[in-house]
C-alpha cells in the first residue's frame, strides 16, 4: 500500500503553504507517499526519505507506484522512514521540541 496526493500546482495556489494533512495520515499508517512538490511538505518528504515526488501527470505517478511496488527492499525503507517521520511528527515532539528551543534563545 502507499500514499497517493498528487496536488495539482495551479500557478499562485494557496497550495503550496498548506499543511498536507493527508500525506501526514498517510505517514502515520506507515504508507510510503507518492506525491507532487505542490506543497511545502514535499521537501521533507525527499529529505527524510520517506516517499518520492512526481510530475502532476497519470503516467509519472503511475511508474513511480510501480517503481516503488516492485522494489521491496526500497519499498520497506521508504516505509520505515515514513513510520520514523510520523513519529518525530506527534504533537508531543512537536511541542517537546518548541519549549527546548524557546529555552536556548
Amino acid at each position: 500500500a502507499l500514499g497517493v496526493a498528487p496536488y495539482k500546482n495551479e500557478g499562485n495556489c494557496f497550495k503550496k503553504y498548506c499543511d498536507p494533512s493527508k500525506v501526514k495520515f498517510y505517514l502515520s499508517c506507515g504508507l510510503p507517499i507518492v506525491m507532487t512538490d505542490t506543497t511545502y511538505f514535499s521537501e521533507t518528504i525527499l529529505r527524510e526519505n520517506a516517499g518520492v515526488i512526481t510530475n502532476y501527470d497519470k503516467d509519472d505517478i503511475s511508474k513511480s507506484i510501480v517503481s516503488i511496488i516492485k522494489d521491496r527492499i526500497s519499498y520497506s525503507k521508504l516505509r520505515n522512514n515514513a513510520i520514523n517521520l510520523a513519529k518525530n511528527m506527534s504533537s508531543k515532539n512537536i511541542l517537546d521540541n518548541a519549549f527546548k528551543r524557546s529555552m536556548h534563545f
